[in-house]
């Protein structure tokens, strides 16, 4: 799977994961307008955020997103890749 593609994957998931996200709330009809409009305005500005850094990125922060992709795809490379995070914050 090609850097692009696995970019496309990635914002596709996680669009459908804010939507589903936002769906999911239950929100008493008197108090929906104001906060489903503040919140559709934070997710529109998310979404252009996450966009943007996307196309900020470099050729090695694409090739070492790809790398940890394929790690967390896979059970014991996920595995290192948790041990590796906790030790990296611990120190």
């Amino acid at each position: 799977m090609s850097s692009s593609n696995l970019n496309l994957d990635h914002t596709s998931f996680f669009n459908k994961k804010l939507i589903e996200a936002v769906q999911s709330l239950e929100v008493p009809q008197s108090e929906s307008a104001g906060w489903q409009r503040d919140a559709a305005r934070a997710i529109a500005l998310a979404r252009r955020l996450l966009d943007r850094s996307h196309e900020l990125l470099t050729s090695e922060e694409r090739r070492q997103q790809a790398e940890l992709s394929r790690m967390i795809g896979h059970h014991a490379d996920k595995a290192t890749l948790v041990e590796m995070t906790d030790q990296a914050f611990r120190t």
